[in-house]
């Protein structure tokens, strides 16, 4: 399945970041898990499917990556074009995985080892949602 992330040339994700981390903390008002951006273990979705494989809720990012199950689900996730462009000028790229997914309603999750591979497509962000810098 098909696994999408945002991320820079280091492969780490905008919350791992410290400069796109406070761009994100601004854009949420100083909250990084709201409704719209629930913590693992308040999405049933993914929790269940975790559950199902006998895997706890509470992981980390040293043996997981976050990301999204598709196109939509990331820009439910990431609604802000402003924020997407900001992440573009940052270096932030759209890695795009073929891997084994958990999903969940508004996330979705990769063993960190499958991250790591080589099976990486990188595409810019402005492209993939047809944004034009003003």
């Amino acid at each position: 399945m098909l696994f999408y992330r945002i991320e820079n040339q280091k492969r780490r994700g905008p919350y791992a970041d410290h400069r796109a981390a406070g761009i994100l903390d601004r854009w949420m008002g100083g909250k990084l898990s709201s409704q719209r951006h629930p913590p693992l273990w308040s999405d049933s979705m993914l929790k269940d499917a975790l559950k199902k494989d006998g895997i706890s809720t509470r992981i980390s990012s040293t043996n997981f990556r976050f990301g999204f199950s598709s196109m939509e689900q990331l820009r439910a996730w990431f609604f802000d074009d402003n924020v997407l462009l900001q992440l573009e000028d940052m270096g932030f790229v759209l890695g795009v995985y073929e891997a084994d997914v958990w999903v969940g309603n508004c996330q979705a999750i990769i063993l960190a080892e499958e991250h790591a591979l080589e099976n990486r497509r990188e595409v810019h962000l402005l492209s993939s949602f047809c944004l034009t810098k003003k």
